[in-house]
């Protein structure tokens, strides 16, 4: 739920090292690029943080996309250009986002929705404590920018269902 924006860097800075292509003139126009580029992560709104990091997790060109209440502090039209692009990014690039979010606007745009409600006791614990290391591990890599490769998922989904078994 913490965003992975390296303080030392500015908004820009932040920027070019998650890869952003910085062509898309209506995206920086969008999240007001020219008045923040400048500013430190810290001198920023958590919504601009947000924005920032989605650019970053979308730079990434993984299979694999995990976003963590990363639109919580959006204000709603933010919410719905950024939730368009998301939902435009999957489509081009055939991959998969895994958004966690308690907000209903979020969820009106997710192809599949899990309700941990519904689910298993068991299972939901299992995926909130592999989705929960996972996020633990690779928020301490600096390289990772909001994103994780599916190979490395699948070895800690299986390395936590194993750990799940052995224990039984």
């Amino acid at each position: 739920q913490n965003d992975l924006l390296i303080e030392e860097l500015n908004v820009y800075e932040n920027l070019k090292f998650c890869h952003y292509d910085f062509t898309n003139e209506d995206i920086n126009t969008f999240i007001e690029l020219e008045r923040i580029k400048a500013l430190y992560p810290s001198q920023i709104s958590l919504g601009q943080r947000q924005m920032i990091v989605i650019l970053c997790a979308l730079s990434s060109h993984k299979q694999l996309i995990l976003l963590d209440e990363t639109f919580s502090a959006l204000q709603e039209k933010r919410l719905k250009t950024l939730m368009n692009l998301c939902v435009d990014y999957v489509h081009q690039h055939d991959c998969i986002m895994l958004i966690i979010t308690h907000q209903k606007e979020v969820i009106a745009y997710c192809d599949d929705v899990i309700h941990f409600d519904e689910i298993d006791d068991r299972l939901a614990k299992s995926l909130v404590k592999i989705f929960s290391r996972m996020v633990l591990r690779f928020s301490k890599m600096q390289a990772v920018r909001g994103s994780i490769p599916i190979h490395i998922m699948l070895e800690e989904a299986h390395r936590y269902v194993q750990n799940d078994r052995d224990s039984e």
